[in-house]
């Protein structure tokens, strides 16, 4: 009698795990073929997570944003696994719930040291609305007017591309911190656009401040876009004297004296 028990148990916990199987792969099926209301009645009511992700997804494709943040929080109560309110907060945003979303992002992160304005921006960043993550770190830079605040805004920029703002922001935070990481940027963007000879200006301001190895390299990639090899080699040999630059700097010199050496054979 136990074994028949036992024979009828598995029996019914392999037929609910097809059943289950079976459900799940439908909707895959429609939301492949982007009917995702037929796919939301199949999953609304399971609790299972490949069920919720994917009814969260369907939702998405609805522009059903809040209750694709409703279903992630579900995974979060059922797995207790992180990853569900990350992609709450990011839903609420597009659902523009902001204070529900930032809610749920301080339990995500644990962050108490952020403001509300770096957590809210970094929220919009991440959700991929550039321009409205800006806001927050503009309102943020009244406040506190630090690098990695200069690097947020210029990154939204960058990322709604608006390459101009970018280099207004990071000039004026060049000025206000003389940052080296916000000179990199800076050049950075104007080598991008091929401005060599605004590029070379920046790295060579940062050099000023004070010699790093990154931005002599990147000094000397700029003085050879402009077909100064003279500043080039002279930049090249500065880096040398950088542990992490010195291998990458020699084999530019080498490169340099093998062609001289050419030239004064022929």
């Amino acid at each position: 009698m136990r074994r028949l028990t036992l024979t009828i148990l598995i029996f019914f916990l392999t037929a609910s795990f097809s059943y289950a199987f079976g459900i799940v792969e439908e909707a895959r099926k429609l939301i492949k073929e982007k009917k995702y209301k037929e796919a939301i009645k199949l999953l609304k009511d399971r609790d299972d997570t490949v069920s919720i992700t994917l009814l969260a997804k369907a939702y998405k494709q609805e522009e059903k944003y809040e209750e694709a943040a409703t279903a992630m929080l579900k995974g979060w109560e059922v797995t207790k696994n992180k990853d569900f309110l990350y992609n709450a907060s990011i839903y609420y945003i597009l659902a523009d719930k902001p204070i529900k979303s930032l809610t749920y992002f301080k339990i995500y992160s644990h962050i108490v040291s952020e403001s509300d304005n770096v957590l809210m921006g970094d929220l919009y960043y991440r959700a991929g609305v550039p321009l409205k993550a800006a806001e927050y770190y503009m309102k943020e830079l009244k406040i506190n007017p630090c690098v990695s605040i200069y690097e947020r805004i210029s990154s939204a920029y960058i990322s709604a591309y608006k390459n101009d703002k970018a280099k207004e922001i990071l000039i004026e935070g060049t000025k206000e911190t003389k940052a080296q990481k916000l000179f990199k940027l800076l050049g950075a963007i104007f080598y991008e656009e091929k401005n060599f000879k605004e590029a070379l200006n920046v790295f060579e301001e940062g050099i000023i401040q004070k010699k790093d190895g990154e931005l002599l390299m990147f000094k000397a990639y700029t003085a050879l876009a402009l077909n100064r090899v003279d500043i080039a080699k002279v930049s090249f040999k500065e880096a040398m004297l950088f542990p992490d630059k010195k291998k990458e700097a020699e084999k530019y010199l080498k490169h340099f004296c093998q062609k001289e050496t050419f030239k004064d054979e022929i």
